[in-house]
């Protein structure tokens, strides 16, 4: 009996996001634990719970996320990519262009993932800043990209559904680009207060707020789990 990694892949993808969020949480919660002691009553920033004793467990959080990261977005590149509205789509070359660079993106985020996890307690302070900048940086960019395509996929909906301007049907629909754009809004506007001001909960919103972002791709990967629609 042959063994389909494909469908065994898109089962697991279901619970990564949910995974993903624990990873990172136990690993500030972990790293917090080592050193708390350090902090007193003062939220410290993230880069501070990579120091010391702590930077064991820093480094290892991170390069377990980055993995399960990279699996989430080549899982919703293949989801996108046998969308019908794009698989349907006079523009679809385009729009599958659009979704390379996506991915691209996307999964550049992961070298500066691991630079930023490693760097401070072995190479300093100047590597693991570059890494949090690409890291950030690449993310909010791919936040956007996502928004953008959301809010094309569901105005290419409207007009290929002739329903939608005739009742309310397509509020589930609009609920996601909404979401996704939130989402990009609040990841950018914090961390740019964090970067001018240094404000330790800033950044705590900032690096979470995709792993908000991706939980709603859990019912795509739910749907899609024995395979994509012809």
């Amino acid at each position: 009996m042959s063994i389909n990694y494909g469908i065994i892949f898109r089962h697991i993808l279901v619970i990564l996001p949910i995974s993903a969020m624990l990873t990172f949480i136990l690993t500030l919660v972990i790293c917090n634990s080592k050193l708390g002691k350090n902090f007193g009553r003062r939220l410290p920033n993230i880069s501070e719970l990579g120091l010391g004793a702590a930077h064991p467990f820093f480094a290892a959080g991170f390069t377990v996320l980055a993995p399960q990261f990279i699996a989430i977005l080549i899982g919703r590149h293949l989801f996108l990519m046998h969308c019908n509205i794009i698989s349907n789509d006079g523009s679809k070359r385009r729009v599958k262009i659009y979704l390379i660079i996506q991915l691209v993106v996307g999964v550049l985020t992961t070298p500066f993932m691991l630079l930023m996890g490693w760097a401070y307690g072995v190479a300093g302070r100047i590597p693991h800043l570059v890494g949090a900048s690409g890291l950030f940086g690449l993310i909010i960019t791919y936040a956007w990209l996502h928004s953008l395509l959301s809010w094309y996929l569901y105005l290419k909906a409207r007009r290929t559904f002739a329903s939608f301007e005739q009742d309310k049907s397509d509020i589930p629909y609009l609920i996601s680009p909404i979401f996704y754009t939130i989402c990009s809004i609040l990841s950018l506007v914090n961390v740019a207060i964090w970067s001018k001001t240094g404000n330790s909960i800033a950044q705590y919103i900032a690096a979470g707020t995709p792993f908000l972002y991706l939980l709603p791709w859990m019912y795509g990967f739910c749907s899609t789990r024995y395979g994509y629609r012809a």
